[in-house]
């Protein structure tokens, strides 16, 4: 994936940061990682339509009062699906932060991840993907077969589609980043120059 940040931003870095986090490190480290990037972005979304922006950066309000105010000032400027993820995500993480052992936490990951995946278009892009990796990898394996013992053997290489719940949910989180971070209006006008 190709993230559009600025460099050498502090964006760049906590993005940098969390993709080189291990997807198989556990959803937990992931989602409160995730978590305070998507906080930090609807925070300066919202600073950035603010007439004092100091309001928001000095203020206590939750993550789901930010949502909300969020969306009151955007409206239809950003896709409908972005803040009920974040939402969604911010109870994956109210889950973690008040629960040693979750209960129905793996449902929680499953539809944070079935709804990114649905709404922001990237799961047509990764059934595409898995359809020519299978074809690859079938025209690999028939070629491994032909040429028994002669060089090295490759495992095949696998879709997003046939990872685990928490490489799924890695990716999920990046996406959602990604869509906020465009639609903050300093990168949209950026986008547009």
């Amino acid at each position: 994936m190709k993230t559009v940040v600025a460099p050498g931003s502090d964006f760049e870095f906590q993005i940098k940061t969390f993709i080189n986090l291990s997807p198989t490190q556990g959803s937990f480290k992931n989602t409160i990682f995730g978590h305070l990037i998507i906080e930090e972005l609807i925070r300066e979304l919202v600073s950035d339509r603010l007439k004092k922006a100091s309001v928001i950066e000095n203020s206590n309000f939750s993550f789901y009062q930010i949502c909300s105010i969020a969306e009151g000032l955007y409206g239809d400027d950003i896709p409908s699906w972005i803040l009920p993820a974040a939402k969604k995500l911010n109870k994956i993480r109210n889950q973690y932060a008040h629960n040693l052992n979750p209960d129905g936490i793996d449902d929680l990951l499953n539809d944070f991840n079935q709804f990114v995946f649905k709404e922001s278009g990237l799961k047509k892009k990764e059934v595409k993907a898995k359809k020519i990796l299978d074809e690859k990898n079938k025209a690999a394996e028939e070629q491994r077969k032909s040429n028994k013992n002669k060089g090295f053997w490759l495992p095949p290489e696998r879709s997003i589609l046939d990872r685990s719940t928490e490489e799924i949910f890695h990716r999920a989180v990046l996406e959602l980043a990604e869509y906020i971070y465009r639609c903050s209006p300093k990168v949209r006008q950026e986008q547009k120059v």
